[in-house]
This record gives C-alpha cells, structure tokens and sequence, in this order.
C-alpha cells in the first residue's frame, strides 16, 4: 500500500510511468525482511532494480551532487549514521570518473543511546 502510494506520487510529480526503482533499507535487515520489501513492491506492480543500504544511498548522492571531485587523486569520506540502538558506517573512495565502495559495516551494540548511558556514567 506504501509503495502503490509512493509509486503513484512520483508518476503525478514526473508526468511519466514508473516501473523500474531501487530502494534503500536497513542495513540490519535479514534476508526474509529483504525478501518482504521485494515482494511488497512486486505487488505494488514495481520492479526491483536493487536493494541499497540507508549509508549507501546517502553516500551516492553525495558523490552524485558533488561537483569538486579530483581528477587524479582520490578521496576518501566516511559516512556515519549514528541510530539509537546501532551504529552504521561506509567508507567510499570518489575521484572525477567513479566511486568504489570499500566498506559496509553495522555496529549493532553502540548507538546514542549507549554513548548517553557512557557520557552519564563517566560525569556523574
């Protein structure tokens, strides 16, 4: 039902029918969660290109939006996502003709919550 919806706001927004899209989720989803999402939008009459992680998406955007790149050298940038419960991180190398990922990793045991708990224990 999520997906019809969405579905149908970007073909309004586009003017143009969609049918092919990728979509972020957790990086902590397992493989039957995953499954879910891909059966979800299967029925919403959408079909899956790819499944990409939340750092994952924000890390090509960035690469896709940002215009200083170096022609020759490389830059590295680490994208963190500091959740509640987890903690999730890429690590992605950009230069001027393409992107490479070199690091995926979920942190299951340190979130806001637990540096919280630590800060609150060290100062009081």
């Amino acid at each position: 039902m999520v997906l019809s919806s969405l579905k149908g706001i970007a073909e309004k927004n586009l003017k143009a029918a969609v049918v092919d899209f990728r979509i972020k989720i957790p990086v902590y989803f397992t493989d039957i969660q995953r499954q879910a999402v891909l059966d979800a939008a299967t029925i919403a009459g959408l079909h899956s290109l790819q499944l990409i992680h939340e750092t994952t998406a924000i890390a090509l955007a960035y690469g896709i939006y940002k215009t200083e790149l170096p022609e020759q050298d490389q830059l590295n940038i680490a994208f963190v996502d500091i959740g509640h419960l987890s903690m999730q991180v890429s690590l992605l190398v950009f230069n001027k003709d393409c992107s490479k990922f070199c690091l995926i990793h979920l942190i299951k045991l340190l979130g806001a919550e637990t540096l919280t708990k630590f800060c609150f224990s060290f100062c009081c």
